[in-house]
Parts: C-alpha cells; sequence; structure tokens
C-alpha cells in the first residue's frame, strides 16, 4: 500500500491498485504477498497537483493538468538494500474545465492512474536490470 502524504486520502488505493496491476500486466517481476517477496517496493504518495495549462482570452484557465507524485523505493526483502530509488515519479492528464472541478477529476482519475502505473513500473524496470 501507497502511504498517502496528500489531502487527498481518496486516491490512495487506486494508486496502489493500479500499480499491481501493471506490475502484473507487464509480468517481468512476480506479484506476491510480502512473505514469500524477494524484495519490497515501498511508495509514497508526495504530490497532488492542478495546473491550468489552456486560458481564454480574459486568462481564465480552461484545461486543467492534473499531476499525481509519488517516490518509491525497492528494497532486498532479506539484507534492507536499496536495488531502485525514484523519487517524482508522477502520472499526469489534461482534463477540461466544468462546472464541478472535483468530478472532472475523477474522471480523469484512472488515466493519471494509469500513467502513474506505468512510469512506476519503467523505473523499477530500468533502475534494477
Amino acid at each position: 500500500m501507497f502511504e498517502n502524504l496528500t489531502s487527498r486520502q481518496e486516491i490512495t488505493s487506486a494508486v496502489t491498485d493500479g500499480v499491481i496491476k501493471r506490475f502484473r500486466t507487464d509480468g517481468t517481476i512476480k506479484i506476491t504477498d510480502k512473505e514469500n517477496a524477494d524484495a519490497i517496493l515501498y511508495g509514497k504518495i508526495t504530490g497532488y497537483k492542478t495546473e491550468a495549462v489552456v486560458f481564454d482570452t480574459q486568462d481564465v484557465g480552461e484545461e486543467f493538468r492534473v499531476i499525481i507524485t509519488t517516490d518509491i523505493t525497492l528494497v532486498k526483502k532479506d539484507t534492507e538494500e536499496v536495488i531502485v530509488s525514484g523519487k517524482g515519479v508522477d502520472g499526469q492528464a489534461i482534463t477540461q474545465l466544468t462546472l464541478n472541478q472535483v468530478e472532472a477529476e475523477k474522471r480523469i482519475l484512472p488515466e493519471i492512474i494509469k500513467d502513474l502505473s506505468k512510469n512506476v513500473v519503467e523505473t523499477v524496470l530500468e533502475s534494477a536490470w
């Protein structure tokens, strides 16, 4: 489970589940329970940010980029040696301004999680092997 250091506690399980699903889909590293693992991936959700990327003629944001940022550490279980350390691994997506920005962010959360999960798995695989 990722530790969530943001005020957006509702994204914690979605991030964790998305990363696990991506590792399983990739198949390079086998996912197992902690007792049978050779290494353990620790993750922290360190940021959740929304920033305007497209503005109208009156300088009001029309499209927004939503970014979830994480730090990850892959550690050998028996020695606690750090195998991979990745800071600022993120996932992002762009949404249009709606009357309800919270709903717009919820709608694109799966896209952000997919991008984040891909980046986490790539960071682990590129750094570990």
